[in-house]
């Protein structure tokens, strides 16, 4: 996997997006800058969010298979790697498929 093709979000415990890596345009047509201070459920249709929940009581999930909104309202599938961030939110790893 090209690693530009790799993109992080990172979120806070309030599900606040305090990171956006600039690969996220390419997969969702968001910049990172309209991304960061807005919620994580933006972006994750209601139906990912269960199965995201899920994962994330593990301290990695890896091989997760989800949905992402796009700016058109499209939605993209993704491969992602989820975790904690030492108490203070979790990250998002994760490329198109």
């Amino acid at each position: 996997m090209a690693e530009e093709n790799l993109a992080m979000l990172e979120w806070d415990l309030e599900g606040h997006i305090t990171y956006a890596s600039p690969a996220v345009t390419w997969i969702t047509g968001y910049t990172p800058e309209e991304m960061k201070r807005r919620s994580i459920k933006r972006y994750l249709p209601a139906t990912m969010l269960p199965k995201l929940r899920i994962a994330l009581r593990d301290e990695v999930a890896k091989g997760l298979q989800l949905k992402m909104r796009r700016k058109d309202g499209s939605l993209v599938n993704i491969e992602a790697s989820a975790g904690h961030l030492s108490g203070v939110g979790w990250w998002l790893e994760f490329r198109r498929l």
